[in-house]
């Protein structure tokens, strides 16, 4: 194993792998310092393909706990954890979906390297142990959003994801991680039970690496094993090669990480929590997308473990029932030819986010491999038996105890949203109000005239003198002097007085009291296929499940238990 000290990737918990029960990954935040060219304070991060973007954020400050310095050891935490799997590995590792992806075609990160480097399989004892020294957390202080990118997040959702990613560094965290995977070999399928069943009550986790010694040394005690060591952070020593010099390295480790503590992870937060974010900007969402990476690299680990241990098999013949070599080969091809298929529909997916969809077309054949073989005794025979010890053949049947064909189509937030088609709505302004020529006359002006109509007078015993004649309104050219009768003017309103008032109303030109409100364009969900919406239908498979079609056939060693009296059998080699 090579000696190297590199960053390790800090993301989240890989779901057990199986497409019945599907899940989209929860964020946790915690992201590789070293992720793509740069996880730095206010550079942002891309979720889905896991890799950094550009700066984004202006941070003008970070701050540490006030009760403590850079250097001071927060939390130290030792582990001793068995391991059933290479994907399981990779679990507690925190390697991501799509970084374990992405090591399948392009250079991935140490941590994942270190991953792809070790060759697990079924038959041999995995035991992982592990050191997390932390530092105080470095956090953002008064962090702003770069105003060069709101008109961006505005308008063009996609690009800014491009640009910026979905998330951005708000925290770091240092300090160190060592990690050192023990490997058990095991003679045969007896051994392996009895020695799984004893390392269980050995693992745990630890607050203190003394604890943590006693439990390695009992649960690694007259076994033969391999080291596979790692670490970031603490200084550069060449890798334990045996169980007292992997127990002193990891009881020093938390002295060298205090005096040369590393960053070991960014930790991300989402732009809608800074103040200057623009409210009305959307971040383009890929959630589909990322359960899609998600269930492929559940794939290939199942397909890679499949793999591992056909090899095994092939490496050590004498420990299995006989079989075929060349269709154990066939095997190794087979798994070669799906991989290449995942590192095709991965690189898909990442170059472009519309084809990212569950390959309903993928379909991998799992065979039952040779049995292992408990050690024969000479005097007792060996033969091939049809009995249950072998095994059942099962109906082949579709149903919920298969892989997942196709999901039901429903609406929900995990398509993504589009505008509603509902229109929208405005209410017309108030305007101020105000007494006004534009109001119209209220009032014209009162006069006493003949324009206003008259009432006819009483006997006339007068002539009506010339100037009260006029006075009247009255013709003084033909004056009344035969004393008849005259006309008595009425005082009304006209027009052609002048105006007295005018009304009261509101209008444009006085200006506006309420402005106009419209209703904001709604958004609806998208339709898609989720596992959230069901199960539509799935593939047709054999499963422990349905029911028994037969007995399968093996070699069986025949014995009897001295005490019992009673028979058993035992795989064994003919």
């Amino acid at each position: 194993m090579k000696n190297m000290i590199a960053a390790i990737v800090f993301v989240i918990s890989l779901p057990a792998y199986s497409r019945n029960v599907p899940q989209i990954m929860p964020k946790s935040f915690n992201v590789d310092y070293y992720t793509g060219t740069s996880m730095m304070f206010g550079h942002g991060y891309d979720s889905f393909k896991d890799d950094s973007s550009g700066k984004c954020v202006i941070v003008p400050a970070t701050e540490y706990d006030e009760t403590r310095t850079p250097n001071t050891i927060q939390e130290s935490t030792f582990k001793l954890e068995l391991i059933e799997s290479k994907y399981d590995l990779a679990k507690k590792l925190g390697v991501t979906a799509t970084a374990s992806l992405k090591s399948g075609f392009s250079k991935g990160s140490a941590t994942v390297n270190y991953v792809n480097e070790q060759s697990l399989n079924q038959y041999s004892i995995y035991i992982l142990v592990s050191a997390e020294i932390l530092t105080p957390l470095e956090r953002a202080k008064d962090e702003q959003f770069d105003s060069d990118y709101i008109d961006l997040a505005r308008s063009n959702p996609k690009a800014f994801r491009t640009k910026c990613g979905n998330e951005y560094v708000a925290a770091i965290q240092r300090g160190g991680v060592f990690y050192g995977l023990l490997k058990l070999d095991t003679e045969d399928s007896a051994s392996y039970i009895r020695t799984k069943a004893s390392l269980r009550a050995k693992v745990g986790t630890f607050k203190a690496a003394v604890d943590l010694e006693q439990s390695i040394s009992e649960a690694t005690s007259h076994k033969s094993l391999q080291i596979f060591a790692f670490q970031i952070g603490g200084e550069s020593q060449p890798y334990p090669t045996n169980v007292t010099e992997l127990i002193n390295r990891v009881k020093n480790f938390p002295a060298e990480v205090a005096s040369r503590p590393v960053p070991l992870r960014s930790i991300t937060a989402p732009y809608s929590q800074l103040k200057t974010f623009p409210i009305e900007a959307t971040v383009f969402d890929t959630a589909t997308q990322e359960s899609v990476l998600d269930y492929l690299s559940q794939l290939r680990f199942k397909v890679t473990d499949h793999r591992n241990n056909v090899e095994f098999i092939l490496n050590n013949k004498s420990q299995f029932q006989s079989f075929l070599p060349e269709e154990l080969n066939k095997r190794i091809d087979y798994a070669n030819e799906k991989l290449n298929r995942i590192n095709y529909l991965t690189k898909n997916c990442l170059n472009n986010f519309e084809k990212c969809q569950y390959p309903d077309d993928f379909q991998y054949q799992d065979i039952l491999l040779p049995e292992r073989l408990v050690k024969s005794i000479a005097d007792q025979q060996c033969k091939l038996r049809t009995r249950e010890e072998c095994g059942y053949i099962y109906k082949v049947i579709a149903d919920n105890a298969c892989d997942v064909l196709n999901y039901n189509l429903g609406k929900g937030k995990v398509c993504g949203t589009k505008e509603s088609s509902t229109p929208v709505v405005c209410t017309k302004p108030v305007y101020k109000e105000s007494t006004s020529a534009v109001c119209g006359v209220k009032l014209y002006n009162q006069k006493t005239s003949l324009e206003c109509g008259s009432d006819l007078g009483g006997e006339c015993t007068r002539s009506v003198p010339i100037q009260i004649m006029g006075l009247l309104g009255l013709n003084s050219d033909k004056p009344n002097r035969g004393g008849s009768c005259f006309n008595t003017p009425k005082t009304c309103r006209l027009e052609k007085f002048g105006v007295e008032s005018y009304n009261t109303c509101r209008d444009q030109s006085f200006g506006v009291e309420v402005p106009s409100k419209c209703s904001q364009p709604s958004l609806e969900y998208k339709e898609c296929r989720d596992p959230q919406f069901g199960v539509e239908s799935y593939m047709a498979c054999a499963s422990p499940k349905h029911p028994i079609e037969g007995i399968r056939q093996c070699y069986l060693l025949e014995t009897i238990d001295p005490e019992t009296q009673i028979l058993k059998y035992q795989a064994c080699n003919p």
